[in-house]
């Protein structure tokens, strides 16, 4: 993608072409993996052999079952209206329309960010690496070994040497097991023993039931529309085939894949952790992405003309005179050209790419309980709370207080979301990107509060869904 970006530039078919790319990509990858989870956990008996076209069939068989899937949580959830119907030919149809209208236009946002930083990510290719913490490296290695058995060097290293094999293999490997048992033992320097644990927890089974059974697992770990699972190839990158004798098969370029998505479910905020240092390790990591992502809020909006910026702001005045907001105010920026204060959330979200996700980050921006306010909710006290206390907080900001002054709030986020296209959050979101042009009055127009949802009539009025 940078290399054509470079050639060619970014015209809006370009990345109109890109949506539709990211998105069939993605398809037929949560295809093919279930496929792979599928064959891997029931091991066909037949003599029909293996072809191109038996092939293509049965993947077209698994993007239905994850279609069926995706349309089943969007009702159960209530993510969106979903039109029910029996065909002529007998059949049963299905049309999601109000969600497929608010994926496309997720699609068409996050294709043009992603080609907005594809060049970045390019030269990141040849970027020597920061410095390493090596307190934060312990704490990790620590945090996971209490996680995992293993800490996640070792974990890191063993896929590496998978790797290193398969490149010096044909692209997929097939090597019995106590064999690639020994061999990664004399690369890694390890016993035996130690290698068959830690390579235990990449393995894909054969198992009697294909809904799992037992281990803390569910029927969820299985549905291919749902991201995250603990029984998902990305998590189990080695199949295990069981004959005569044992055979483990990889591709090295899965195996790396599997090696970015053990790093991003430790640290991308997707882990169900269970030990209380992984956790601890994941709050701190959170934390840490959270202060990086208000800051780079906070410096956007630092260039546009007339800003005063305020990050992270824990209390107003001094000494015994200042006031403390309800919680800290992550930004927030004082317009001089408009008189306009604009209160800003940021959240460094773990964006959704499921209904199920999707309906849990509806639920963490709207939803609130007895013991637990919602991301609106709590950033709502904050702007009521400037809002009654705006002649101080105007002094506190070296501000006469002479003119009348707006409040303005919008929650910023990192990446493109679908939910603010399907329900009425209370409060505007949008993603950083769109700060990147935005003038004084382009932030004005964001910080309005205006839900549009996708419309669910056809031009005579007939319903969509």
């Amino acid at each position: 993608m940078a290399t054509r970006v470079a050639c060619f530039g970014q015209s809006p078919e370009f990345i109109q072409e890109a949506s539709r790319g990211l998105s069939d990509a993605a398809e037929a990858a949560v295809a093919g993996r279930f496929l792979i989870e599928y064959v891997s956990a029931q091991p066909p008996t037949g003599f029909r052999p293996m072809s191109l076209s038996v092939y293509d069939a049965l993947l077209a068989r698994a993007a239905i079952i994850a279609g069926y899937g995706m349309v089943s949580d969007i009702v159960h959830f209530n993510i969106a209206r979903v039109e029910v119907a029996m065909l002529g030919s007998g059949r049963l149809g299905f049309r999601p329309d109000q969600y497929r209208a608010a994926m496309d236009d997720y699609g068409k946002r996050f294709a043009a960010t992603q080609v907005a930083s594809a060049g970045e990510r390019f030269r990141q290719h040849w970027d020597h690496p920061n410095e390493v913490d090596e307190a934060w490296r312990s704490q990790v290695e620590q945090a996971t070994e209490a996680e995992f058995g293993f800490p996640l060097s070792r974990l890191l290293e063993l896929l590496a040497i998978a790797i290193e094999m398969g490149l010096q293999n044909p692209p997929i490997v097939r090597m019995k097991y106590e064999d690639a048992v020994t061999r990664f033992a004399e690369h890694a320097e390890w016993d035996e023993q130690t290698v068959q644990t830690s390579l235990e927890m990449f393995l894909s089974r054969p198992r009697k039931d294909f809904f799992p059974k037992g281990n803390g697992l569910t029927r969820e770990d299985v549905y291919p529309w749902r991201y995250g699972r603990r029984l998902s190839y990305l998590r189990k990158p080695f199949v295990v085939e069981e004959s005569v004798d044992t055979w483990l098969i990889w591709g090295h370029r899965h195996v790396r894949d599997a090696q970015r998505y053990l790093l991003h479910t430790c640290f991308g905020g997707r882990l169900q952790a269970v030990s209380g240092e992984m956790k601890a390790l994941v709050s701190r990591h959170a934390n840490r992405g959270g202060e990086v992502f208000n800051d780079q809020v906070a410096n956007r909006l630092e260039r546009l003309p007339g800003m005063l910026v305020k990050r992270r702001v824990k209390k107003v005045g001094s000494g015994g005179q200042a006031i403390q907001p309800p919680g800290d105010i992550d930004v927030l920026v004082f317009n001089t050209l408009t008189h306009t204060i604009y209160v800003l959330e940021c959240k460094n979200l773990a964006f959704a790419r499921t209904p199920f996700e999707l309906a849990s980050e509806i639920r963490a921006l709207t939803e609130s309980t007895l013991h637990h306010k919602s991301i609106i909710q709590k950033h709502q006290r904050r702007v009521q709370w400037v809002r009654e206390t705006l002649a101080t907080i105007l002094a506190w900001a070296g501000f006469d207080g002479g003119e009348s002054w707006t409040v303005r709030s919008a929650v910023v986020v990192d990446e493109p979301v679908m939910s603010p296209k399907l329900r009425n959050l209370g409060e505007p979101v949008f993603d950083i990107t769109e700060l990147s042009g935005a003038s004084d009055l382009g932030l004005d127009a964001l910080c309005t509060v205006v839900f549009t949802p996708f419309p669910v009539a056809d031009e005579a009025g007939k319903p969509l869904s």
